[in-house]
């Protein structure tokens, strides 16, 4: 029995939280900020649909962005940063896929987590791409405005298969974005000998 139970502690924890966080305030407060598309697809959980599958692998490309920045010369923080956006935002996007729904206490807290994270790599990554000056491409500029019309665009269209398709483009469109920046610091390190 004793075995079993540090198996179940993250379990607990988790619902603890969702539990403490759907009795909040802040949920109270900010309803329409936690409110999300639902993915189930005819009522059932999409995580282990095809769909649902491909989705969640649009993450990846996060850990794509986080290596490139990730080399010698480069901007590691960020690396890490992409790494750990990408990790929350699959456990946001199963929770999402799985549970359904539009205000599911357990997908309101990984909700939150990914945000965390997201919006801080985000503007960590505008910053970085503001300090490139001339060395910006203009690759890196057209993925961003890709990404940002698909991420608006999952507010607009969020049936499941419509939602995941332009969300997952957000993902792509967003960490090859990242990838374009750490290739031009790549350049600029080559050209001056750094």
């Amino acid at each position: 029995m004793a075995a079993s139970q540090p198996a179940a502690a993250p379990k607990q924890l988790t619902r603890k939280a969702a539990a403490a966080l759907y009795n909040s305030q802040l949920r109270r407060n900010l309803g329409w900020f936690l409110q999300y598309a639902d993915l189930r697809i005819n009522g059932t959980g999409s995580e282990r649909t095809l769909e649902g599958a491909l989705f969640l692998s649009t993450n990846l490309a996060f850990v794509v962005a986080g290596g490139a920045f990730s080399g010698v010369g480069h901007a590691p923080a960020i690396g890490l940063m992409c790494d750990l956006a990408g990790t929350f935002s699959i456990w946001y996007h199963w929770e999402q896929c799985r549970l359904g729904g539009t205000k599911h206490p357990s997908v309101q807290l990984a909700m939150l987590f990914d945000y965390a994270l997201a919006i801080p790599t985000v503007c960590v990554g505008l910053l970085y791409a503001a300090s490139l000056g001339p060395d910006l491409p203009i690759s890196a500029v057209v993925l961003s405005a890709l990404a940002f019309s698909s991420l608006v665009a999952g507010w607009f269209y969020d049936k499941p298969r419509q939602y995941m398709l332009v969300h997952g483009l957000w993902h792509l469109f967003g960490a090859a974005a990242g990838v374009q920046l750490a290739q031009a610091t790549e350049g600029i390190s080559t050209l001056t000998g750094m």
